[in-house]
């Protein structure tokens, strides 16, 4: 079941607010170590992706991992783009959002791009 443009919206939106905090962060974490946070981000995602559009009560939801792993790879050359955001600490050539925001020495930059 594909997820609806709500939820989608939804997510994208929480993640706007979110991946700048975990940039914010993993400024002081080692680089090994923000590439073990972003692969554990990748297997919580894969193995509970469901739980972006079903919510629990009671089990851990994913949108945290999922900002933690963003974030992770924004410290990455050139960032991340999915899901329609992109996400990078350092400004680089092809930076979607760079003509649109500054990069924050804090929180890097988050923006939404076109799919």
């Amino acid at each position: 079941m594909a997820m609806t443009d709500h939820v989608s919206d939804n997510i994208r939106s929480a993640l706007l607010m979110l991946v700048p905090l975990a940039i914010a962060e993993l400024a002081v974490v080692p680089l090994e170590m923000r590439r073990e946070i972003a692969e554990e981000a990748g297997d919580i995602i894969a193995g509970k992706a469901d739980q972006l559009m079903f919510a629990s009560d009671n089990k851990p939801g994913v949108l945290g991992p999922m900002a933690r792993g963003f974030a992770a790879l924004a410290y990455q050359p050139g960032g991340v783009t999915a899901l329609g955001l992109h996400a990078c600490t350092e400004p680089h050539s092809e930076c979607p959002c760079e003509e649109r925001f500054p990069h924050h020495p804090v929180f890097g930059l988050v923006c939404e791009v076109k799919q």
